[in-house]
């Protein structure tokens, strides 16, 4: 960018002069992040929001702030990248990691309690669901053993739900 300042010098009869000089600005450094967030670790339910990131720059007014998310794994990291850009092309690259843990078990639905019942009304195994805080759709596996033979015996129900982080 270029700027043309111009000096008008007047005397008391009137008579003036001008000089004028050219001044070219050049921009060469990037905005500086006004607010970036650290990287951290933090269980599933209790990821921090992404925050809304300012940057300032000494020749733009508001430098743009553009943010990107991205995952992986499990445990698993999102990676929040926030590039301020300024009117002249300069960024700077902010990297936030969230470490994501998962150290809870899935919750199982409501199960059947212990019961006595003859052999002609053994009632079905239902069909349990599980809800996790870091998986959405956690595999149920029911198993049955029966216990003892004949006149008494015991059937044993388990149900054992697994998140994809291998907590049960």
């Amino acid at each position: 960018m270029t700027a043309v300042i111009t000096w008008t010098a007047t005397d008391d009869c009137g008579n003036t002069s001008t000089a004028s000089q050219t001044v070219t600005i050049e921009d060469n450094t990037a905005p500086v992040f006004a607010n970036a967030p650290a990287s951290t670790t933090a269980d599933c339910g209790s990821i921090p929001p992404v925050t809304v990131v300012t940057a300032m720059d000494l020749c733009s007014s508001a430098p743009v702030v553009m943010e990107e998310t991205s995952t992986t794994g499990c445990p698993y990291t999102i990676t929040r990248t926030f590039t301020a850009t300024d009117d002249c092309g300069n960024s700077a690259v902010h990297v936030q990691e969230i470490l994501v843990v998962d150290t809870t078990a899935p919750e199982l639905s409501s199960y059947p309690a212990d019961d006595m019942v003859e052999c002609n009304a053994i009632p079905v195994a239902p069909v349990l669901t599980a809800s996790d805080d870091c998986d959405p759709s956690v595999a149920v596996i029911p198993e049955e053993q029966v216990i003892g033979e004949c006149s008494e015996y015991t059937i044993e129900r388990t149900w054992t739900a697994t998140d994809n982080c291998g907590n049960s």
